[in-house]
């Protein structure tokens, strides 16, 4: 009779399962202890920054003292001005709550400066005030004669100290004035001194009661832009369409720019 070797592996006893099941749990445990040392860890760091910040804030930052103050981004008179309001403040304590306060009292002072900011520089013992004059590129005239601008970014405000080294143009505004003119209405203001010639106005008048624009030329072409949108592109048009009508036809001229958004300009001729 022919005998096989086989070969059978051992099963493994049941000591083995349980040195096996003692090692996978203990390293579990060790897994979750680092996670839970991290936690802790890390929320203690967050605590004790925290009361660190909040000290600092309370001990250094509140009794800092002003050794000096500088005024930057102004010149002349003004800059003068602005440091002479601040000089009682020179050697005293300021507080995070007085610069807001200071930077408060200087933007309803002067509404002819931007970008105002007031800081404090902890390691040089400054107190710096920063602000940058507005740059007009309109004027108008209110019916009490006081005269008031318009800037880039649509603010309207009043500029006793303004010096102006170029020509800004007028324009006329009826009914309540706001804070702030549509953006457009200023696109069209800088369009306009971009198409001197083309459109170079007597008159520039904006109805803020029904939002409507209207511009006179010096030959007494009237531009009706109707509302006030899109003032930027209908210039432009306005522009080419001169053009065209100046060197086929007599003036003055009048355009319609009520159907616009549907494509439409109308030019008429006005009677001398």
């Amino acid at each position: 009779m022919r005998k096989y070797n086989t070969y059978r592996r051992s099963a493994p006893t049941y000591r083995g399962k349980s040195r096996l099941r003692t090692k996978r749990t203990f390293s579990f445990f060790k897994s979750l202890l680092v996670l839970v040392l991290i936690s802790v860890l890390g929320v203690g760091a967050y605590v004790g920054l925290h009361a660190g910040y909040t000290s600092f804030l309370q001990s250094d930052l509140s009794h800092w003292h002003a050794k000096k103050i500088a005024v930057e981004g102004l010149e002349g008179r003004l800059q003068q001005e602005i440091a002479t309001l601040a000089q009682p403040y020179k050697d005293q304590q300021f507080s995070v709550k007085d610069a807001y306060n200071f930077r408060s009292e200087l933007v309803k002072k002067y509404p002819m400066l931007s970008a105002i900011s007031v800081k404090r520089e902890l390691l040089s013992g400054t107190l710096k005030i920063h602000a940058r004059l507005r740059e007009p590129v309109a004027q108008f005239r209110l019916s009490d004669g006081t005269v008031k601008y318009v800037d880039k970014d649509s603010t309207i405000y009043d500029d006793p100290y303004v010096v102006l080294d170029k020509e800004i143009p007028s324009v006329e505004l009826i009914g309540e004035i706001p804070e702030k003119l549509r953006s457009d209405f200023v696109d069209l203001v800088q369009s306009t001194l971009q198409l001197d010639k083309q459109l170079k106005f007597d008159t520039l008048r904006m109805n803020l009661t029904d939002n409507t624009v209207m511009m006179i030329l010096p030959d007494k072409t009237v531009l009706e832009f109707a509302q006030a949108n899109q003032l930027k592109q209908k210039a432009k048009r306005a522009s080419q369409i001169l053009s065209f009508a100046r060197a086929h036809y007599a003036g003055p001229y009048q355009l319609d720019f009520r159907f616009f958004d549907e494509g439409k300009v109308f030019l008429t001729r006005k009677p001398n």
